[in-house]
């Protein structure tokens, strides 16, 4: 290395000239990455798996800029009327909202599962 700077010194080289590319990787929001990290997730919170996956499936199709007729956004549809304080950033992040998602039925039970149409659809 030293000979290199050493050499970079002689030759009156200017490393500041150089630029080393930045990539920036798009978010993985493949379904299949969804599935697992809900997956994930329940298995932690102690979900019940099949329905907390099932029921993200229902109401989005894994679709993370989903948008319905009733205000709801994202993977876990967050409604925005009932939930001010959450921002669309929030809602579009398919990581972000399925952890949310996770928090509601964690801490409200069934009541917080209630919140999701496909829910009571499916499993009531």
């Amino acid at each position: 290395m030293a000979f290199i700077l050493g050499l970079m010194m002689l030759t009156g080289f200017d490393p500041s000239v150089l630029t080393i590319p930045v990539v920036h990787a798009e978010p993985d929001y493949s379904t299949t990455t969804l599935k697992a990290y809900a997956q994930s997730i329940a298995e932690r919170d102690g979900l019940n798996a099949k329905r907390f996956i099932g029921t993200l499936e229902c109401e989005s199709a894994w679709i993370w800029n989903a948008k319905s007729h009733t205000n709801d956004h994202g993977v876990a549809q967050i409604n925005a009327r009932w939930h001010p304080n959450i921002t669309k950033e929030q809602m579009y992040d398919p990581y972000w909202s399925m952890e949310w998602a996770a928090n509601e039925w964690k801490t409200k039970g069934v009541r917080g599962a209630k919140q999701w149409v496909c829910y009571k659809n499916l499993y009531l």
